[in-house]
């Protein structure tokens, strides 16, 4: 019979049990040795505790020498499944690192291209504001200014080749991000199945261990006279045929050991410390390849600081922008402006004027007695005569006299006559429009709305750019006195200002009692407007309209569906959401008292609801 064979097995190995020690195979005397041998030798199986083997190769850490506890400890874990599974979860961190600072360097480089690019637009546009007609300004000021924007404009060229070289350095370390994820990824798939083997040959090796007993327990029950079940009762030697199937079950046993050790040994001393080795290379090329990436931004920022400072300070014999801008004369520019001024005039005399009094050649007069004629009496012109134009009674008016006004008499076009609405609507609550006039939406809030969509859409900075004070008040006095009278399809029912119409429509909300949104909910309008998630803020926000009275509600669904339809036009009218919301923002929702701090949120808040308006409102 074949010697005991063993099988090793290292601390946590490898997916053997925990406890595993030495196997060996069962010993049975040959039953054929003769009749001095018929008593049955009994079913042995001796056990040994194994020590575990060291595998081929180093597998200390790149640290520090490798003599240290740490290093050992380190050794020992990186034998054993869980070293892999460290290293692996290890190398996806790696990657997720660098796929992280290259995210960061993309986002930074768009920054610096938009602020660039910014830069440069305003260094041309101030360039052509300087030198347009009707001719070049002179003077130390152009000059400083004009140094300024030169030194500007190389801070603008700065910048871009500071987000080009940033661009560089995320696509380099996007591919690195990438080619290790591709490598992690290969030996997860190598590192599952060769782990996978160990588990699967000892599991056969128990199931040969099991035949191994169950033909020992049949062959010793032939030899006991007694047959198994499974022996037909016309086999006429049961114990020879007992014998060759527990020899054959134990050979296999002692292959199926065979095999497992070799399994093990190839997964201890060679697919293991491999895998090991690859992992760890792979882990080194990526921090390696993230550290070298950090070292490069550092020096590439110093480098940037650097040029700006150059730029700034003067590079050669360049002038620095302290010296531009410091330089200008206020004075010396003051005159030379007046000689310039004058040069292009006639010459003018230069010091005060003396005039001499000279004397008619009819002077002097010979000496007579004058006789100083009686003043004639004025004639009474009364007030109507005097403003009807008349004059003296007699007398006709002469075309050269003065004459009133045309418009002498009567009341000018523009004044408003102070009297009493007497249907007001400004500065009354919603709730009492709508149980007055029966109309969910006021009919100011309509009809101003109608102006602006079939006049104002394409007019730029409408809701921005104020209409004149006189025609708003006019029309706040049609509103207040009769309102079913107007009729904002007429352009000439709102005098051709259709800014005015906008301004009265803003007018009409600032004055409401309640606001739009409404005190009471004024500080949840804010915490909504706070939240970072885009969708989570707006139905947060969504919720809170709801919970508007039903005048609001009907209000705010028209202006909101309103001013989504003039965003429809902002290449033209220059109206997105953000400055529509800058526009209505405190208008629609403040608190009771001024919040200036909250100001943004305010701005956010309606802002979330343009951009959403259409998911929030259904548009009939």
């Amino acid at each position: 019979m074949a010697t005991p064979v063993s099988v090793g097995q290292p601390r946590g190995g490898g997916g053997f049990p925990a406890a595993t020690n030495g196997f060996s195979h069962h010993h049975h005397q040959n039953p054929g040795a003769g009749p001095s041998s018929q008593q049955q030798q009994h079913h042995q199986q001796s056990q040994g505790q194994q020590q575990p083997q060291q595998p081929a190769g180093n597998l200390q850490s790149g640290t520090g020498g490798g003599t240290t506890q740490t290093s050992r400890d380190v050794n020992e874990i990186l034998q054993t499944e869980l070293g892999l599974n460290a290293l692996l979860s290890k190398l996806k961190e790696s990657a997720i690192s660098a796929r992280d600072f290259a995210g960061f360097l993309k986002k930074r480089a768009q920054i610096e291209e938009d602020h660039a690019a910014g830069l440069k637009k305003l260094c041309r546009v101030t360039h052509d504001t300087i030198h347009r007609e009707p001719g070049p300004r002179r003077g130390t000021l152009m000059k400083g200014l004009q140094e300024s924007n030169r030194i500007h404009d190389s801070l603008a060229d700065n910048g871009a080749a500071f987000a080009a070289a940033l661009n560089t350095m995320s696509e380099e370390l996007t591919e690195l991000s990438n080619n290790i994820e591709a490598g992690r990824k290969q030996w997860k798939n190598v590192v599952a199945g060769s782990e996978k083997k160990g588990p699967n040959s000892y599991h056969e090796m128990e199931k040969a261990r099991a035949k191994v007993d169950s033909a020992a327990k049949e062959y010793e029950n032939a030899r006991n006279g007694s047959r198994s079940k499974g022996f037909l009762h016309n086999n006429r030697h049961p114990e020879e045929d007992s014998r060759k199937k527990l020899e054959m079950a134990d050979m296999e046993y002692v292959r199926q050991v065979e095999l497992t050790n070799k399994i093990h040994s190839d997964l201890f001393h060679a697919e293991r410390p491999q895998s090991v080795k690859a992992l760890r290379d792979l882990i080194l090329e990526c921090d390696a390849g993230l550290s070298l990436q950090l070292q490069k931004f550092v020096a590439l920022n110093e480098s940037f600081a650097l040029n700006n400072g150059r730029a700034v300070s003067g590079n050669g014999g360049e002038s620095d922008l302290r010296k531009a801008l410091l330089s200008v004369d206020d004075e010396a520019d003051m005159n030379g402006f007046i000689m310039e001024f004058a040069s292009k005039s006639p010459p003018q005399q230069v010091g005060m004027m003396k005039f001499e009094v000279q004397k008619h050649p009819i002077f002097p007069l010979p000496p007579m007695q004058q006789q100083q004629p009686e003043p004639q009496p004025q004639p009474v012109i009364s007030p109507q005569q005097h403003y009807a134009g008349g004059g003296p009674p007699g007398v006709p008016m002469s075309n050269d006299a003065p004459r009133p006004p045309p418009n002498a008499g009567k009341p000018s076009s523009s004044v408003i006559p102070d009297r009493k609405p007497i249907k007001p609507v400004f500065g009354v609550p919603l709730e009492v429009l709508l149980q007055r006039d029966g109309n969910a939406v006021p009919i100011v809030v309509i009809q101003c709305m109608t102006a602006v969509e079939l006049y104002g859409l394409n007019i730029e900075g409408i809701y921005r750019q104020a209409g004149a004070t006189t025609s708003i008040q006019k029309i706040k006095a049609l509103f207040d006195n009769d309102p079913s009278r107007v009729d904002f399809r007429n352009l000439d029912q709102f005098f051709h200002d259709v800014n005015s119409v906008a301004s009265t429509l803003k007018q009409f909300f600032r004055d409401l009692p309640d606001p739009l949104l409404t005190y009471g909910l004024y500080d949840e309008f804010i915490e909504a407007a706070k939240i970072d998630d885009d969708n989570v803020r707006r139905d947060s926000l969504h919720a809170l309209i709801n919970r508007l009275p039903d005048a609001h509600y009907a209000t705010v669904r028209a202006l909101v569906l309103h001013l989504s339809r003039v965003m429809q036009y902002s290449t033209q009218n220059k109206m997105n959401s953000w400055n529509l919301s800058i526009c209505f923002g405190p208008t629609l929702m403040s608190a009771r008292q001024e919040d200036l701090k909250n100001t943004n949120w305010q701005h956010r808040a309606l802002d979330t609801i343009l951009r959403n308006a259409l998911d929030i409102f259904d548009e009939d």
